[in-house]
């Protein structure tokens, strides 16, 4: 069928399709209305909810002063006039119905959800953007916090927490620490991996402080003699951040850590990380296998997640499944499927992974290592057809086959199934200052890649100690983290003393 005359019967059937809604329309003594190019405004059309327009398919269109104007599709739908009445008795107006053919209907229910959307976007733009003025605000009146003692007794618990939620966020901090001690309560944020502190709190505060918090992320308030975890959200007010708490009980009370999780933060590329050319083309070969296990390495804080979502990045396409793991999730990736670990519910590391596997994967990645079934299972993944990305608690790359025997992983399934293991850590670049008192600001990798020879493996599978491990490792072409810091020290990027701190 050509084009022309495809688009001659669509016409003819929709002159057809008006033709019966006049038709009714006359038969009933009702106006008749085609609103294909009608101008509609949300303010109108949400006098009936967007879900009760879709499923009784009526709607208000036209309103005066006086007079409310109803589309109606089919007039004699039962119920409708009681419904109608309904309508008029709660705004107070005269309604009139006009007869619209469905074409009509489709057009005006296609505006309705269109301008809603950008209604609904343009409130969260306003709300950030409101939200971001009182951040500013916040930040700039606290004077980086350090006069919140002074304002204590005459702000409320509530706002002085909003204050150095505010604060946070806007340095970038990644943790906020809450600690007692025997005389006051000590507020410090850890930015760029550094903690630093920023307020001297008056003790008598602690408690209100604490409740306060725990409130918020859904701790128990009776329970003060026990660890409890618990999390909250700033979403609803208009800033992209999830926070992770933890409490424990100290000698002087209740110690809180806040984690801020950046909901727009960005997972960057493996190129901005800060990777050596050597090193970029060794993980893309890894990363162009299909099948084998990859390890990220390090303590906490050593930037392990966001190395393996770069990754993931590389990795991502439509051709491939891309399935993950996570606790938390801390970046959104379009287009790869990401699960929240939730204990609560029998969906830790191990039991989530082996669902993951029933779902037609190419590539998983996998939060943690932590546990031996997690650790059997992982690998056993990468040894029949999958590509699997994961982190180990580990000080460096050679380190990662310890614990995994540590952990119980029989020696057979280490051969042949790692492709890669990346130790690393991050150190802050330096931006200007002295070299007695240099500036830093930002964060970038130093790190060491472990390719494993067939020596290597086999020394591995006889068990050999740790040294022999550590000497193959290097004929097998790995170069240590130090020696990459210490390129970043020549070529002014960091400083020794910085080097010195991370690798120790």
């Amino acid at each position: 069928m050509s084009l022309e005359l495809d688009r001659t019967l669509q016409r003819i059937n929709r002159q057809t399709e008006e033709r019966n809604a006049m038709a009714v329309a006359a038969g009933m003594g009702l106006s008749h209305e085609v609103l294909d190019d009608f101008p509609f405004t949300l303010p109108v059309l949400e006098l009936i909810p967007l879900e009760v327009v879709e499923s009784k398919r009526y709607a208000t269109y036209v309103r005066t002063a006086s007079k409310v104007r109803v589309a109606v599709v089919d007039p004699q739908q039962p119920g409708l006039l009681e419904e109608l009445r309904e309508v008029a008795r709660k705004y107070k107006v005269k309604l009139e119905a006009v007869i619209v053919s469905q074409t009509s209907f489709l057009a005006l229910l296609k505006a309705y959800a269109r301008l809603k959307k950008e209604a609904a976007e343009e409130a969260a733009r306003a709300a950030v953007q409101a939200r971001t003025s009182a951040i500013r605000h916040a930040s700039s009146n606290l004077e980086d916090l350090k006069g919140i003692g002074e304002r204590i007794s005459t702000t409320s618990i509530t706002d002085i927490i909003d204050d150095i939620l505010a604060t946070a966020y806007e340095q970038d901090a990644s943790d906020i620490h809450v600690e007692p001690t025997e005389q006051h309560v000590r507020l410090r944020f850890r930015i760029d991996g550094v903690l630093q502190e920023v307020a001297i709190l008056p003790k008598e505060v602690h408690h209100a402080l604490i409740s306060r918090i725990k409130v918020v992320a859904g701790i128990k308030l009776d329970l003060t003699t026990a660890a409890q975890d618990g999390r909250f959200s700033l979403k609803d007010r208009g800033v992209p951040v999830d926070i992770r708490v933890s409490v424990i009980p100290t000698g002087n009370g209740e110690g809180v850590v806040m984690r801020l999780l950046r909901q727009d933060a960005k997972s960057g590329t493996l190129a901005d990380l800060g990777f050596s050319e050597e090193q970029l083309q060794t993980i893309r070969r890894a990363l162009k296998k299909p099948y084998g296990v990859i390890l990220v390495t390090g303590p906490t804080g050593s930037g392990k997640s966001t190395t393996l979502y770069a990754m993931l990045q590389e990795l991502n396409s439509p051709e491939r499944k891309i399935l993950t793991l996570e606790d938390p999730i801390e970046y959104r990736i379009q287009g790869v499927e990401q699960s929240q670990i939730d204990a609560s519910h029998n969906f830790g590391f191990a039991e989530g992974l082996k669902a993951l596997l029933r779902q037609d994967p190419d590539v998983i990645m996998v939060g943690e290592i932590r546990d031996p079934e997690t650790a059997t299972t992982a690998l056993n993944a990468g040894l029949t057809g999958h590509l699997v990305l994961a982190t180990l608690h580990t000080n460096d790359a050679v380190g990662a086959y310890v614990r995994l025997l540590e952990l119980g992983v029989e020696p057979y399934l280490l051969s042949g199934s790692v492709q890669l293991v990346v130790g690393q850590r991050l150190v802050r670049r330096k931006v200007g200052g002295t070299s007695e008192a240099p500036e830093y600001k930002g964060r970038e990798v130093i790190a060491e890649l472990l390719t494993p020879s067939t020596s290597f493996e086999t020394a591995v599978t006889g068990r050999q100690d740790l040294a022999s491990l550590q000497r193959l490792a290097r004929e097998a072409g790995l170069t240590p983290m130090l020696e990459h810091g210490m390129q970043k020290v020549a070529a002014g990027v960091t400083t020794q003393a910085e080097i010195e701190r991370v690798t120790a």
